[in-house]
């Protein structure tokens, strides 16, 4: 995670699409401005909100407080709407202000991007390449929690949960308090919390998936539509549709991406004990894989269930309430097996 000195400039500008490390960077800063005195937070949505009133509050000297701190959420939004008068601020930021602007994606080549560079702050928090996942756990649970996570435990805890910085945060915590009397979290805390809790839960569904198995999967469904799911950006579980397909389709398409990478590697020779060493299977769920990659998943269907994947996506970003539905139709599409004619084929 990225930290800002406390003489820092006064406009920081986060960038990125991982939503949880961005939040941890947020609230590295606010703790650097509170070390230094206590601070006024006002936040904003860049959607809704003007640039003038943004300034506005810029300038308006605290009333309690010696410093304000200013959070502008979606500020892609903002910037839209006309960079001008954030350039001329940024030019000149008001002193006892510090500006935070949250970017989705910031052009590197914009105005407002070169005039952060040199009188501004930017931050970047990109998504973790998924091998790198299981050391940042680690390190998560010694920073955080002060207990120890071996490097089995945590490879463990990303292939069940999938590679979802906020979400692994959040089992970890629950593990972490069962471990009261150890410095180091046992292989018996990671199973109770996991195998019981929602992640498991989206793990379960897309294990049915792989295995076409439709009626449970579509019955898992349903209890995750029903029960919510981790939201990174409100930091805490949702039962909102928009907070829950992204998440779900994440994990549908990494399920989907290691069927095909499987495939690809077999076709060029290597072994399933090879190909089970590079994609870091967890020896408990390598048999299952392997009878399921070679019964259902023909390069085709990995072909045609990334199509529909794509599409569910591009409609759900687009249709509101209809988000279960094409939750639903999509899973049913997945777990609809190959004809015969395509297994002929392969």
């Amino acid at each position: 995670m990225q930290t800002m000195a406390k003489s820092e400039k006064r406009v920081v500008a986060l960038v990125g699409e991982e939503e949880y490390l961005k939040n941890e960077g947020l609230q590295s800063i606010l703790d650097s401005l509170q070390s230094e005195s206590s601070v006024e937070l006002s936040e904003f949505d860049g959607k809704t909100v003007t640039i003038a009133t943004i300034l506005d509050e810029l300038r308006t000297y605290p009333f309690l407080n010696p410093q304000r701190a200013v959070v502008v959420r979606n500020a892609d939004s903002l910037l839209a709407a006309g960079e001008e008068p954030l350039l001329r601020y940024v030019e000149n930021p008001v002193g006892f202000s510090t500006l935070i602007l949250d970017f989705s994606k910031l052009d590197g080549r914009s105005k407002f991007a070169k005039a952060l560079k040199k009188r501004g702050t930017e931050m970047r928090f990109e998504h973790m390449r998924e091998y790198k996942v299981p050391e940042w756990l680690r390190g998560l649970a010694m920073r955080r929690y002060g207990k120890r996570l071996s490097a089995e435990d945590a490879r463990f805890m990303v292939e069940m949960v999938g590679a979802n910085p906020g979400l692994l945060d959040s089992e970890l915590s629950k593990i972490a308090s069962l471990a009261t009397d150890s410095k180091a979290i046992r292989r018996s805390d990671v199973e109770s919390v996991i195998t019981r809790g929602r992640a498991r839960t989206v793990f379960a569904l897309t294990e049915r998936v792989e295995a076409k198995r439709k009626a449970e999967a579509l019955k898992l469904l349903d209890d995750i539509l029903s029960r919510g799911i981790y939201d990174e950006r409100a930091g805490r579980v949702s039962a909102e549709s928009a907070g829950i397909a992204p998440y779900l389709l994440h994990m549908l398409n990494w399920s989907l991406n290691r069927m095909w990478s499987a495939n690809r590697l077999i076709s060029k020779g290597e072994s399933e004990q090879d190909v089970a060493a590079r994609l870091k299977l967890h020896p408990r769920f390598k048999e299952r894989f392997f009878t399921n990659l070679r019964k259902l998943w023909l390069p085709s269907e990995c072909r045609r269930c990334h199509r529909e994947m794509l599409l569910t996506d591009r409609l759900v970003k687009s249709s509101g309430d209809k988000v279960p539905v094409l939750l639903e139709t999509l899973i049913v599409k997945m777990c609809a097996r190959a004809t015969a004619q395509d297994r002929a084929a392969r």
